[in-house]
C-alpha cells in the first residue's frame, strides 16, 4: 500500500514503503525519507514527526506469509532451511 506524504512546501507525494530506505529526524516535526530506488536521487524531507511517519510505513508494509513461502519451497529448500534451523540452535 502506497503512503502518502507532504513536503515543506505542501506538496503531496505517494512513496511506497518498500523503498523506504531510512527515515531520518529533521528538526522539529520533519523527517528525512531516503530510498533505495535510485530515481529518487536525493532524500525527501517530509512535514511529519519520524515516529508517525514510521508507524505508517509499518503498517503499509505487505505481510510476509513465512508458512505461504514455505509452500513455495521445493523439498531441497524446505530441507536446508529445517538443517538451518536445527543448526541455529
Amino acid at each position: 500500500m502506497l503512503v502518502q506524504v507532504k513536503d515543506p512546501k505542501g506538496k503531496l507525494y505517494w512513496i511506497n514503503p518498500l523503498y523506504v530506505r531510512l527515515l531520518k529526524e529533521k528538526g522539529k516535526d520533519r523527517t528525512e525519507v531516503t530510498g533505495v530506488n535510485s530515481s529518487w536521487g536525493t532524500p525527501m524531507v517530509v512535514d511529519e514527526p519520524m515516529d508517525s511517519l514510521a508507524e505508517r510505513i509499518s503498517v503499509a508494509m505487505p505481510n510476509f506469509d513465512a508458512a505461504a513461502a514455505v509452500i513455495a519451497m521445493d523439498d531441497e529448500q524446505q530441507q536446508q532451511a529445517a538443517g538451518a534451523t536445527v543448526a541455529a540452535g
